[in-house]
């Protein structure tokens, strides 16, 4: 395996990869160029796919509102990608919320870009449904 400046170089300047990876690619491919790019280019191809479904996913998200309705007539509008984070980063948190939605017979209402409601059900009565099922 003859691994060189100028076949690192090549690779770098044929695939735009840091000298690091260039040297992986090459050494995987046991010095041969072409072998080496035709790595780096499925290993970008398949992060790059995965990076297209994750924005996707973030747009729909993003697109998605969800509205929060209390008893008194108050409503808190935010988007799904929001409450998502919110809920991974301060559980606790989002359960005290749950649960005070619960308490004042507040409703959550899902609610597409287009403003079509994908969910609206009171948190009373998905808390009795999920009551009823673990029974």
């Amino acid at each position: 395996m003859n691994i060189t400046l100028e076949t690192v170089d090549e690779v770098r300047q044929r695939s735009g990869v840091s000298y690091r990876e260039a040297v992986e690619a090459l050494d995987k491919a046991e010095g041969n160029v072409v072998d080496a790019l035709v790595h780096l280019e499925e290993k970008q191809g398949n992060s790059s796919a995965v990076k297209e479904g994750m924005r996707r996913v973030y747009q729909t998200l993003q697109e998605m509102r969800m509205q929060f309705t209390l008893k008194d007539g108050s409503v808190i509008d935010i988007p799904v990608s929001w409450g998502a984070i919110g809920a991974l980063l301060f559980p606790k948190w989002t359960a005290w919320g749950i649960m005070g939605m619960m308490l004042s017979q507040g409703a959550i209402q899902v609610k597409k870009s287009d403003g079509k409601s994908v969910s609206e059900k009171p948190v009373r009565a998905a808390g009795k449904e999920v009551q009823n099922q673990s029974s």
